[in-house]
């Protein structure tokens, strides 16, 4: 995981510069309670989950936060909510794996499926639940965190030259948005 910084001065060798870990964590757009007989996988977006989710998408393109690769529940609100981002996000597209363990996974669970995270995978997002993404956040970035309403996402980033140092090392807490911090559109 290395850049090759333009040279400054002409006849210098170029620099080398480790890659650094970040991690977005991502909540679901809110969902729908409409439909009571389906079961809690089976629920779908709301229609603010719905237009939420592509603000949120061009928000984090306009900070230039569009991870190399996504992990994501396989719950249909989840489902829904990465396909409304990738919409938005230019080609190459992230690199997206769903892994049954996100769905309504605690912290531990979580952190078993980000250990196989793509080291070739600078920033990676993980698009989940809470509870268990709000407690993750705060034990990664070891800061108290108030709220991780719907469609939060949290941007940690490490100090580490591997996800595996990264999740033994902890993150920073970098920023932390939502719907609501975004101008309406």
């Amino acid at each position: 995981m290395y850049t090759i910084i333009k040279e400054i001065v002409p006849g210098c060798k170029p620099k080398v510069r480790k890659m650094m870990p970040e991690l977005l964590l991502i909540r679901h757009a809110k969902s729908s309670w409409a439909h009571p007989a389906k079961s809690d996988i089976e629920r779908p977006l709301s229609d603010r989950g719905r237009h939420d989710a592509p603000r949120m998408s061009l928000a984090l393109r306009e900070r230039r936060l569009v991870p190399d690769g996504i992990l994501c529940s396989p719950a249909l609100r989840t489902r829904q909510t990465v396909e409304l981002l990738l919409e938005e996000w230019p080609e190459p597209k992230p690199v997206l794996h769903f892994d049954e363990q996100l769905y309504l996974a605690d912290p531990q669970d979580i952190l078993k499926v980000m250990s196989r995270l793509d080291e070739h995978w600078k920033r990676a997002a993980i698009i989940g639940h809470n509870p268990g993404l709000h407690v993750l956040a705060e034990q990664l970035s070891r800061r108290e965190i108030e709220k991780f309403p719907t469609l939060a996402v949290a941007i940690l980033r490490s100090a580490a030259i591997s996800w595996e140092e990264a999740l033994k090392q902890g993150f920073e807490l970098v920023d932390i948005f939502c719907p609501k911090a975004l101008k309406q559109g």
